[in-house]
């Protein structure tokens, strides 16, 4: 006697489950990756505030239009009024847009959408980068590199990233 018929669709549809969880996992994961990656403004702002949290000196922070609108919000202006636990800073933030070149010289740091034009006044302290698209390595799903596959199931794919944002300082 052969096996049941209904035995064979039951485990058919168990893969199919099964697979189809496998890949919605592997579709959140690489969306939630990307999502991370697309807030550089606040990205650049938290890495700023923990650069300089030792700071002695006044500070005075422009952040540009593009980091505004990407999450350097209020809530990671730490150094600025109101204050926490009493600690009083001399920081100030500003975001205010159109401004010039030589306006910019009244700031002693800034979150900017361009490198520096004359690295003579602003050095690069950091860059940020933002979510990019995806890139395959084929030679590795060809098998030519199979041993980078076996050690981790995701090495086949990477995330590209570019420069957005550059955290600069004034010399």
């Amino acid at each position: 006697m052969g096996r049941p018929k209904s035995s064979i669709w039951g485990r058919l549809c168990f893969l199919v489950a099964s697979g189809s969880i496998l890949a919605n996992f592997a579709a959140s994961y690489g969306f939630a990756g990307a999502a991370i990656n697309n807030y550089p403004g606040g990205e650049a702002l938290r890495h700023f505030n923990s650069l300089y949290e030792n700071s002695t000196v006044p500070i005075r922070l422009h952040i540009s239009n593009l980091a505004a609108q990407t999450g350097a919000s209020l809530f990671l202006q730490e150094n600025a009024a109101p204050y926490i636990n009493g600690h009083i800073s001399s920081w100030e933030y500003d975001k205010t847009e159109h401004l010039s070149d030589s306006d910019l010289l009244s700031y002693t740091h800034q979150i900017a959408e361009r490198p520096p034009l004359d690295e003579r006044t602003w050095r690069v302290v950091e860059t940020t980068q933002i979510y990019d698209g995806w890139t395959v390595d084929w030679d590795i799903l060809r098998g030519s590199k199979k041993h980078l596959l076996l050690e981790s199931p995701w090495a086949a794919v990477g995330m590209k990233k570019k420069d957005v944002l550059w955290t600069l300082e004034q010399l």
